[in-house]
């Protein structure tokens, strides 16, 4: 009887410590390492004449360009397979970063700005998420589709 109760012990840890569940991914590691394009944009409240649908307004030569998160904090910015003017260059660098509680990832442009993005939802296929921005003494809250292609 001894015997068994020990094989039931033994055979019981290794059950248990072999079925240990993978640690989801952070943020971090989901954003990092793909090619990030835009798929929607709106705007709130809405633009005379253009809507809330910024997406349909874009060019198709800025809704090819592509944003690529490095683990050491550098971004990619590349223009696609078309670019807007031919004298751009392919590609230019920024830097990103996220908040500590990983709610806003910041991103600095090559120009210097930054565009502070609240996570609405993040997967490690798309991003969805919002920023203000200020026109004409107006708020306005634009929400930014990204998907990993």
């Amino acid at each position: 009887m001894k015997k068994l109760l020990f094989i039931l012990c033994l055979g019981s840890s290794v059950v248990f410590t072999s079925c240990k569940k993978d640690d989801d991914p952070t943020k971090k590691e989901m954003l990092i390492g793909k090619n990030w394009v835009p798929t929607a944009m709106t705007v709130d409240p809405g633009l005379p004449v253009v809507g809330t649908n910024l997406f349909n307004q874009l060019d198709a030569c800025d809704k090819d360009d592509i944003t690529r998160f490095a683990a050491d904090g550098k971004a990619s910015f590349d223009e696609g397979a078309s670019k807007c003017k031919v004298t751009d260059p392919q590609t230019t660098t920024g830097s990103w970063a996220l908040n500590p509680t990983e709610t806003i990832l910041s991103i600095t442009n090559p120009d210097g700005s930054t565009i502070s993005l609240t996570i609405k939802s993040l997967t490690s296929s798309k991003i969805v998420g919002t920023y203000q921005d200020v026109l004409n003494g107006v708020n306005y809250t634009i929400e930014l589709t990204m998907e990993a292609k």
